[in-house]
């Protein structure tokens, strides 16, 4: 604190991750909302579990990460894929694999950034969109699909 005296600091708080923990089946060819359904942990308690988003109240600039198996029931049968972090219900980044009619069953995305967050109103989700040939779209669960933020500064 300057006068020799130690303190706890909260750098980089507040922080959270949620995950998928059953599968969520979409609509062909449409960009949906991934529902995490379970949350490991929220130090501030942000995030919004019936809008399956996370509005923090500190204002700052935050790392955001984010992983999603998308696929389908079927084989071989994912055109493409396109994993979205959005901000305030806009796209913000994202991840997008064209199978060039080599047809796969699932495809994992991985995606990070930084991003300004104002503290009142930002507010920051996941997206993913699976176009097949055949089957039903599959975002998949089991540890595959999580996502989080932690604070990084003002």
């Amino acid at each position: 604190d300057g006068s020799g005296n130690l303190t706890t600091m909260k750098v980089n708080e507040p922080y959270f991750e949620v995950e998928l923990t059953s599968d969520q089946t979409i609509s062909d060819g449409t960009v949906t909302t991934i529902q995490f359904n379970s949350t490991l942990i929220d130090t501030g308690s942000f995030w919004d579990s019936t809008n399956y988003r996370w509005l923090p109240t500190v204002a700052g600039k935050y790392y955001v990460y984010a992983q999603a198996n998308l696929g389908s029931d079927t084989v071989d049968s994912v055109l493409a894929t396109i994993l979205r972090l959005d901000k305030n219900g806009s796209r913000l980044r994202a991840s997008q694999n064209d199978n060039q009619n080599n047809d796969l069953t699932t495809q994992e995305h991985t995606l990070t950034t930084i991003v300004e967050l104002n503290g009142t109103s930002d507010y920051i989700s996941v997206a993913g969109y699976i176009d097949v040939n055949t089957g039903t779209p599959t975002i998949g669960a089991n540890d595959k699909t999580r996502f989080g933020a932690y604070r990084i500064g003002s």
